[in-house]
């Protein structure tokens, strides 16, 4: 996943990172107003007093439980045929010892070798789309929303990066980050997996995954909260796999996504439907917030479907709807060093010259 609040949680994040914007259900028709109106505003003097809010407001309420629903995934018969006893919900599944015997690693040991192999670039460092390397939350193209977090990420994604970019979009993510992504070959010991775990999408009839994001945790205060993986670059019918990596087991969260319902009389306050900058949208804006503060609450009152500690080498596969109508988070908790690895199929690709991308890989795009 994406990084987000709790409460809403986001869409995001997921790269075992979600993030922003809370997982609220379609907006309704946008809210009646007066800026069609014709009539001329009357003329005044310097004397006149601090124009008045407008009497025709826009009307809003805030949603209630009675406006809210859950969805259920459809269920997977190639995955129900193989783990049914590890369901966890529709689409969703917990599978133990998963990297030791189908990507045929120690979560251990192939975890401390990337931390011991490849250097940390930190507060300050720039990145170099030549070397390979962990980008840790103090690296300002890491941020969220301008704030460090507590984490590093490894990037890596299948095929030469010259030929293009696959571009996992989640809140927060930063163009600047993309140099730090490098061809999958690069990083021997994320390659061997990928090649096991592609073997296995065969034969459970899957799309390959294309792109890998390795998230190392040193201790409990570093975590994830709820959010879903934001789907604009995902590929419909693929899945969606976090293995556990390290010595040590760590907690790991589901729950039910809220939406509203198609029946619901309640609709979103729409800002964009009066002029910018005047009192009606400034008035639609704060009601709007207090909407989302409203929704968030009944969100996070969703209680869990699944809230216990994984051990290394567990898989949490979901497939891509399982994601679409579930939230999931990595709590605080006490914890000592942990990691994992996600793997996703992405069908975004990034022109190596494309203007959004940072000068350095723009100008001389790594081989």
């Amino acid at each position: 996943g994406g990084q987000g609040g709790r409460g809403g949680g986001s869409g995001g994040g997921g790269d075992g990172s979600g993030s922003g914007g809370s997982s609220r259900g379609g907006r309704g028709a946008k809210p009646p107003g007066n800026g069609g109106s014709s009539a001329k505003a009357p003329t005044r003097s310097r004397s006149t007093p601090k124009e008045r809010p407008s009497d025709k407001q826009p009307s809003f309420r805030l949603p209630l439980e009675a406006d809210v629903e859950t969805r259920e995934p459809d269920e997977s018969p190639a995955l129900q045929k193989v783990y049914a006893q590890y369901r966890k919900h529709p689409g969703a599944y917990v599978v133990p010892d998963f990297a030791q015997d189908v990507l045929d690693v120690h979560p251990g040991n192939v975890f401390n070798q990337m931390i011991d192999t490849y250097p940390v670039r930190k507060e300050g460092d720039p990145i170099d789309p030549k070397v390979v390397g962990w980008v840790d939350g103090s690296n300002r193209v890491l941020h969220y929303r301008g704030n460090p977090i507590r984490r590093c990420k490894l990037f890596a994604q299948r095929g030469r990066t010259s030929k293009g970019w696959r571009k996992y979009h989640y809140s927060g993510r930063q163009w600047a980050v993309m140099p730090a992504q490098v061809d999958v070959k690069h990083i021997p010991e994320l390659e061997a997996m990928a090649n096991k775990y592609d073997a296995w999408c065969d034969r459970m009839g899957y799309p390959r995954p294309d792109h890998y994001i390795v998230t190392w945790y040193e201790d409990g205060t570093c975590s994830i909260d709820w959010h879903y993986d934001k789907l604009r670059d995902i590929l419909e019918g693929s899945l969606i796999t976090i293995v556990k990596l390290g010595d040590h087991a760590r907690l790991f969260a589901l729950r039910h996504r809220l939406f509203i319902k198609a029946s619901s009389t309640f609709k979103w306050v729409e800002p964009t439907a009066f002029p910018k900058d005047s009192l009606e949208r400034k008035e639609a804006e704060k009601q709007l917030l207090k909407q989302k503060a409203a929704f968030d609450k009944l969100q996070a009152a969703q209680e869990p479907i699944f809230d216990e500690p994984v051990a290394p080498g567990t898989a949490i596969i979901m497939t891509y709807q399982a994601n679409e109508l579930t939230q999931h988070a990595v709590p605080q908790t006490d914890a000592e060093r942990t990691g994992s690895v996600v793997f996703r199929s992405i069908q975004t690709l990034i022109e190596p010259h494309d203007a959004r991308l940072p000068e350095s890989i723009r100008t001389q795009p790594p081989a």
